[in-house]
């Protein structure tokens, strides 16, 4: 008869699912997901989401995680204190705004006509409260 005793205990770990959708609620194929926290690389794990939006961190130990989200034609959003609980994984449903579109119409005295005008705006990085389930 053989027996094995271990002393190896291994943590817990949960998964992180969730899926990006726009605004009107259409899944977002091809976003990237950059996952940061808890025993993860400093500069985190990324990830590009499926056809239908989704993503799948797995393996993850308990403890808090950011993610940030970036899309083609829609503005990146980031989420902070993400919290993965060794009873349950974690599911989030980003929802990214699209980009903006500035256009102006102007009317310039005749001594500025032909000349360029320079302007500048600055993208911002919105943050927001994804719905956990």
């Amino acid at each position: 008869m053989v027996s094995v005793v271990s002393g190896w205990t291994f943590p817990q770990t949960q998964d992180f699912k969730g899926e990006v959708v726009s605004l009107k609620e259409a899944p977002i194929a091809g976003a990237v997901c950059t996952l940061t926290g808890n025993g993860l690389p400093e500069e985190g794990i990324t990830l590009v989401t499926g056809e239908k939006g989704g993503f799948d961190f797995p393996g993850l130990q308990p403890g808090k995680y950011d993610l940030a989200c970036a899309a083609v034609d829609h503005l990146p959003l980031m989420q902070r204190g993400l919290e993965v609980t060794p009873a349950a994984g974690l599911f989030v449903r980003v929802v990214l705004p699209g980009a903006v579109t500035l256009q102006e119409t102007m009317s310039a005295p005749p001594a500025l006509v032909g000349r360029p005008v320079q302007r500048s705006v600055e993208p911002r990085c919105p943050t927001g409260d994804f719905p956990v389930s």
